[in-house]
């Protein structure tokens, strides 16, 4: 008799233990759909809200105003960028250019050697300075005197140059 007792606790030790571990694994199963849900509500706030960023963005540029807006933060974040490494004109606004095709330039003016397409013009008309920015590698590739010509086109003389 004491055999078949002990078989009977131990069967219900077995069970206690089965029972234990089935909910311990509720637990964490209930656990990981918590957080997969709480993850999925997290993305989906986040990506709305990109996409109602890019829609305002997108209706801002829709108008003459926002256009402005955001070419004056534009020249603005520039020149910041540019300031950090040379003195700038101060009391104007420059007029910025993209290069797009820079091998037609070149063969124009050897100013734009060095240039690559991507690269920004600041001219400062009134300071007649020009300066050629590389905002991949955050420098300047040239910089020099701009003469305007009578119908308001600017050139560029044989600036000097400043590679950093």
């Amino acid at each position: 008799m004491i055999t078949v007792n002990k078989k009977i606790i131990g069967k219900n030790s077995d069970e206690k233990s089965i029972y234990s571990k089935k909910r311990k694994a509720k637990k964490w199963l209930t656990l990981l759909l918590v957080l997969v849900f709480i993850a999925t509500v997290a993305l989906a706030v986040y990506f709305f809200l990109s996409w109602r960023s890019a829609q305002e963005k997108i209706k801002a540029l829709t108008t003459a105003e926002g256009q402005q807006k955001m070419i004056a933060e534009e020249t603005q974040d520039l020149v910041a960028k540019l300031s950090r490494h040379i003195v700038l004109p101060t009391g104007e606004t420059p007029t910025i250019a993209t290069i797009t095709d820079i091998d037609a330039l070149k063969k124009e003016q050897p100013f734009y050697e060095g240039a690559s397409n991507g690269d920004k013009i600041l001219i400062y008309k009134n300071a007649k300075k020009g300066f050629i920015y590389d905002p991949v590698r955050d420098l300047i590739v040239n910089v020099g005197p701009v003469y305007f010509e009578a119908d308001n086109s600017a050139t560029t003389n044989t600036p000097s140059s400043t590679n950093k």
